[in-house]
């Protein structure tokens, strides 16, 4: 898996991220800076930690399944791919169980935990592909890790300017592009595993 490749893996996987940083800032009162750092600190270690652990599942049966390894990290990514776009047809939005959330406390630890855990369960199903896919387990996870550190952290300072308007559709949009790329990366497994037979 190249550079490019890991890349295009991590903005998938932070565009979950970035759409509940966006909704957060939308339901805040004001958004200060410590809090698009916070935001984009706690959804950036939970999406770089949890592929981690799925790194280290991957590996420790990987030597079991090489001959299957392709298919395998195929149909990991494909699954991870078609539950984000199903999420986003049925329009599920992250910020329906804290409607009533008081404004000023939209970036308090206690209310970004679950939402960083929620967010970061695909990257744990991703991350079982990624030694089966040849990608390095250092760059894999220090790119989803900054990538989405950045992307959560830029979507909670903007959300404010971008309107009402946008925000009942953000979460839709950005997961349904996220799944479609997951699935684009999943098939593009056993066509470069097909392709070095030759």
């Amino acid at each position: 898996m190249s550079f490019a490749e890991i890349l295009l893996l991590a903005a998938a996987l932070a565009l979950d991220a970035a759409a509940v940083a966006a909704a957060r800032g939308l339901g805040a009162s004001r958004v200060r800076l410590r809090d698009a750092v916070l935001v984009g600190a706690m959804f950036g270690g939970f999406q770089a930690g949890m592929p981690a652990i799925g790194y280290a599942l991957g590996a420790g049966f990987g030597t079991y399944a090489q001959a299957w390894d392709h298919w395998i990290a195929f149909a990991l990514l494909a699954l991870v791919g078609l539950n984000m776009v199903r999420g986003a047809i049925k329009a599920r939005q992250a910020e329906d169980e804290a409607g009533d959330d008081v404004a000023d406390s939209a970036f308090s630890v206690v209310k970004l935990l679950p939402l960083a855990l929620a967010t970061s369960i695909d990257a744990l199903a991703a991350g079982v592909s990624l030694p089966m896919a040849g990608a390095p387990l250092g760059k894999s996870i220090a790119t989803i890790g900054a990538v989405t550190f950045a992307t959560s952290a830029a979507a909670a300072l903007a959300a404010r300017k971008l309107g009402a308007a946008l925000g009942e559709t953000i979460e839709k949009r950005l997961g349904l592009v996220a799944g479609l790329v997951l699935c684009v990366l999943a098939v593009k497994v056993p066509i470069d595993h097909i392709r070095g037979g030759f």
